[in-house]
């Protein structure tokens, strides 16, 4: 029925007619195995990550499927910060490097994009100088002179104080720290958090360590710490991790009123931060931080859409399409149903039905005399009363987007139905993902 709906909408619009609408299609989670490009144009800046402004740098990648891979140099290779990449659309792994800052390793997948062009903006972080017993990441070499406090000892010794920050607030945060002594191969092994901020480790010989930092949606740090001086002296080492870098792309089309578009990241207090994303027409972009949930809103003079999304590794990609005029669309005097799907355990539309969402919307505004029934459903897993919560706030979603769009609650009715009315066994993901949707109902009022 949903298919046959969508089809009938395409047969009876003027294509002269169509108007631009917004529909948002999370590109990253299309189907595996659609081929959409035949090559892939990523362009990108490298800039300082605390200055914003652009540093030279130099770009390799290579396929990530290849066992023996063959690195190849961007075009252009970050000259005034600019560089191009042309590649086949497949996985690939970035490395960037520029002098006096961390190299940073970027894994994209570019399989089934939409659109062939990306932008990226890649920030990097200057290195600290290497100085005496300092730990200093495997790049650096240039030595100097640290304050030092006198610890009491007996013997020739000296301890470390070591600090996780934020490379670019430079706030500490929590890591996980690990020393691997070369002579002996023991391993030292702490945790920092919020509340105990920093580790203190004391050595009594000569030796190098390997050093390894790691947090949670962090680049790992790899640095070394050579003890050639047991001067009896307390050594502070602040080491500064870089956020993975998580990439945001609007693509707009080239014959569409010019869009503006903004973002905010969603907090539990309600205070969204929002903010209007730079343009390179057709393309919007920005960074993320990852796992972090954020709101697009995006405008042309015809329409304004908002979508809700987490954010994921590499690049989150969305596309601006078009769909029949309000106009254009058939007249409604049976009864219709439609089914949306739902990513597990949440309230996020499958991209298929977000575009399914967009037409029934479309077709409720323009019959006024279509009144309009919601059903929230979820799979199986997990107790009652939690797949009941979900199912109403799925249905609470679908509401909300009827609200968005003119559409008052005296035509909508809204029931929440947990788990127990599955139109699949459950017993596989494929059955589960069947029972993760909410139902619309479509009907003329003299048709209920």
């Amino acid at each position: 029925m949903i298919l046959y709906f969508a089809h009938l909408l395409l047969l009876k619009a003027d294509l002269r007619k169509i108007p631009l609408f917004l529909i948002f299609s999370l590109i990253s989670k299309l189907a595996i195995g659609q081929n959409y490009t035949t090559n892939i144009q990523i362009k990108g800046l490298v800039i300082d990550a605390s200055t914003q402004q652009p540093i030279v740098a130099t770009l390799q990648w290579a396929y990530l499927s290849s066992e023996s891979p063959t690195w190849s140099r961007a075009i252009n290779n970050g000259v005034n910060g600019w560089f191009l990449i042309a590649t086949k659309p497949q996985s690939i792994t970035l490395k960037v490097q520029a002098t006096g800052y961390h190299t940073i390793s970027i894994n994209l997948a570019l399989n089934n994009l939409k659109y062939s062009e990306l932008l990226y903006i890649i920030p990097l972080v200057k290195l600290i100088e290497h100085q005496s017993n300092k730990v200093f990441a495997q790049s650096t070499t240039k030595s100097g002179k640290v304050e030092q406090t006198p610890i009491t000892s007996k013997g020739k010794s000296i301890r470390h104080i070591l600090t996780a920050v934020d490379g670019i607030t430079h706030k500490p945060i929590e890591a996980a720290f690990r020393l691997i002594q070369t002579n002996t191969g023991k391993v030292y092994e702490y945790q920092t958090s919020l509340q105990r901020k920093e580790v203190s480790i004391q050595f009594t010989e000569h030796d190098i360590l390997a050093v390894e930092v790691a947090s949670p949606n962090y680049q790992p740090f790899y640095g070394n710490l050579i003890i050639d001086k047991l001067d009896n002296l307390t050594h502070h080492d602040t080491i500064s991790l870089i956020k993975t870098p998580v990439f945001f792309n609007a693509i707009t089309s080239t014959n569409q009123p010019k869009a503006e578009v903004y973002l905010s990241k969603l907090s539990p207090s309600g205070n969204d931060l929002t903010t209007k994303i730079p343009s390179q027409h057709p393309i919007h972009y920005g960074l993320l931080e990852l796992n972090e949930w954020y709101k697009v809103k995006v405008c042309t003079g015809q329409d304004t859409v908002y979508h809700t999304f987490q954010a994921t590794a590499g690049m989150n990609q969305y596309v601006v399409e078009s769909v029949p005029s309000l106009d254009t669309l058939p007249t409604i005097t049976e009864p219709q149903k439609f089914i949306l799907y739902f990513e597990q355990s949440n309230f996020l539309l499958k991209p298929e039905s977000q575009i399914i969402l967009h037409q029934i919307i479309q077709q409720a505004a323009a019959q006024p005399n279509l009144n309009i029934e919601i059903f929230g459903h979820t799979d199986n897993v997990g107790n009652y009363n939690s797949n009941l919560y979900l199912s109403e706030v799925r249905a609470m979603y679908v509401q909300n987007a009827f609200f968005a769009k003119g559409i008052t609650e005296t035509r909508i009715k809204k029931i929440a139905m947990g788990s127990k009315k599955p139109i699949a066994n459950n017993n596989n993901e494929t059955e589960k993902g069947l029972n993760r949707r909410v139902e619309v109902y479509l009907y003329p009022t003299t048709k209920k």
